[in-house]
């Protein structure tokens, strides 16, 4: 075990070294979003931590966790009126954990204006973007767990598309020291992408070629575009642990490919296994707190409980972000166990 764990932590240091190589832009930025009320409010520490139907945006192999059935649904209130929409359904297997998942960034309408209307043409459209997922993963020992996420990609601009894939694979171990756990996962990782659609067609017209010998048909071709694919390794250690108190921190060092390496931290107290209180920081380097980590994302907090109805469990989670240049964002989770 001991040396199945070295390699796969070696290739995930080769890998590294081309995700640190540096940074620059990619798109599909909704991909940076994170899910679930109960990570965000850790700050996104949760390579480590995983657990649940939230390791499915952060790392997939947590999902290996889940003993019965359980749905959950996140809905966060964005800036200038958009929401992100979280929802997953999880089904363990006797060969390991299914997981079916898809998130949504809505814009809601917008306004068309021109150079002529400034104010508006009276014309809307939309900018809204999709992924949906299937996951699996996989307990291989009782300290290893393995976790992988394919992604289809939608995202729509009016009347343009870009259509895509994606991965995710992640790993869990437990080292068996006082409960510390290490996680690792590598997100959103595939092949460029670029818009397509009416919009980019158009004709070139004789009238204003006179070499050509009729109209013809053409399109304009938009460049190609990388996903936000983002490394992330993670510890977490409980230091408190009895039958009413549980305290758990964690830590995971992230580096995406178009912004700055980082590390978010988090805490959670969790009370006889049904009330949490949560705290986090999304970036610890660079400039520290006032910085913020990914999207600038600097503390968050949040809060949940579990409640037991029917021989089903409910889970109500909140979560309150604090960005450095956007609006503040409120995540709500409710799940079931069933």
């Amino acid at each position: 075990m001991k040396k199945k764990f070295l390699q796969i932590l070696s290739i995930n240091l080769i890998l590294t070294t081309f995700i640190w190589a540096g940074t620059g832009t990619s798109g599909a930025q909704f991909l940076q979003l994170a899910g679930g009320g109960r990570a965000s409010a850790l700050g996104g520490a949760y390579a480590a931590f995983a657990q649940g139907l939230e390791s499915v945006y952060y790392n997939p192999a947590g999902l290996a966790s889940l003993k019965q059935r359980a749905a959950g649904f996140t809905h966060s209130e964005l800036y200038a009126d958009m929401t992100y929409e979280n929802v997953a359904l999880g089904i363990p297997m006797s060969f390991g954990a299914i997981t079916f998942s898809a998130n949504a960034l809505l814009s809601g309408d917008i306004d068309v204006t021109t150079l002529e209307n400034p104010q508006g043409t009276g014309e809307t459209f939309n900018a809204n973007d999709f992924s949906f997922n299937i996951s699996y993963a996989r307990t291989l020992t009782d300290k290893f767990s393995a976790g992988i996420t394919f992604k289809y990609l939608v995202m729509n601009l009016a009347e343009v598309q870009a259509l895509g894939i994606a991965f995710d694979v992640g790993a869990t171990y437990n080292t068996g020291v006082k409960n510390i756990r290490i996680g690792f996962a590598i997100n959103n990782f595939g092949p460029d992408m670029r818009y397509s659609g009416q919009a980019l067609d158009f004709q070139t017209r004789i009238a204003d070629n006179q070499n050509q010998a009729s109209d013809v048909n053409a399109n304009y071709v938009a460049e190609l575009f990388q996903l936000p694919l983002t490394f992330r390794v993670g510890m977490a250690y409980d230091p408190v642990n009895n039958e009413n108190h549980r305290i758990t921190l964690m830590a995971d060092g992230l580096n995406p490919n178009d912004q700055a390496e980082n590390l978010a931290v988090g805490l959670e107290y969790c009370y006889k296994d049904k009330y949490f209180i949560r705290g986090g920081h999304a970036g610890l380097l660079n400039e520290g707190v006032t910085n913020g980590g990914i999207n600038q994302i600097t503390y968050s907090f949040g809060a949940g409980a579990q409640i037991e109805m029917n021989n089903m469990g409910i889970l109500l989670d909140y979560a309150f972000e604090d960005h450095k240049y956007l609006s503040n964002i409120s995540k709500f989770t409710i799940g079931l166990v069933f």
